[in-house]
Parts: structure tokens; sequence; C-alpha cells
């Protein structure tokens, strides 16, 4: 089953770097990654539905879309953290495709920036 590391591996291998104005979280090996409201208001802006499938305590989530250019898609992990940035990395694999969400420059440092207090 994946972690969070793992998922973050692959949004930033996926060519996402955060931008000042992204609402992220900082993970504790001081990675940043989008929110679960970025995440889903990303999809929601591009027109994608998503089903979470959150089952009893201690099975993994699911997270499933689909999309005309790649079909139906399904991602699996313990977290719903984990789910959903799997989902969004394996959803905007190229960096020419994001235009707002995760365009800022490729430090992997936000300057400034103020966590908002959502809950996870």
């Amino acid at each position: 089953m994946h972690d969070l590391g793992f998922a973050l591996d692959g949004l930033y291998a996926a060519g996402w770097w955060p931008s000042d104005s992204d609402d992220c979280r900082l993970s504790e090996d001081s990675r940043w990654y989008p929110s679960h409201n970025a995440i889903l208001s990303e999809f929601t802006r591009r027109g994608i539905d998503l089903v979470i499938t959150m089952p009893l305590s201690g099975h993994p989530v699911t997270v499933r879309w689909s999309t005309p250019q790649s079909g139906a898609q399904t991602v699996t992990a313990r977290t719903q953290t984990e789910a959903l940035l799997l989902a969004f990395a394996r959803s905007f694999p190229r960096p020419d495709l994001y235009s707002g969400l995760g365009s800022g420059r490729r430090s992997g440092r936000r300057s400034g920036q103020i966590l908002s207090h959502t809950q996870n």
C-alpha cells in the first residue's frame, strides 16, 4: 500500500510545484502538497467527477474518476490524503497541463505562506 512519501514523490515527478497562491499543507519531510479542497477544486474546474470510497477503519481508500483522454482510472491508498494525491498526480501527468494549481516556481519552497486550517 502506498504512503504519503510515495504519493508526494509521484506528485513532484509529475511536475507539480507549489506556488504562493496554492492552498497547501506541509509534510513531515518538509514538502508542500495541495490540500484536499485544492485537489477537489482542480478536478471540479476540469469537469472531472471523483468517487471517493472510504470504508471502515483499517481498509484502503479508493478514488475513481474518468476522462475522455484516459478513460476510467482508480487509485487505492491507506488514507484519503494519499489517495487524492495519487489521483491528482496521475490525472495531470504533464507540467504543461497545469494552468493554475501547482504552476509555481520549481524551487519547492514557498515564501510567506500561511497554511489554512481546514480539516483533512
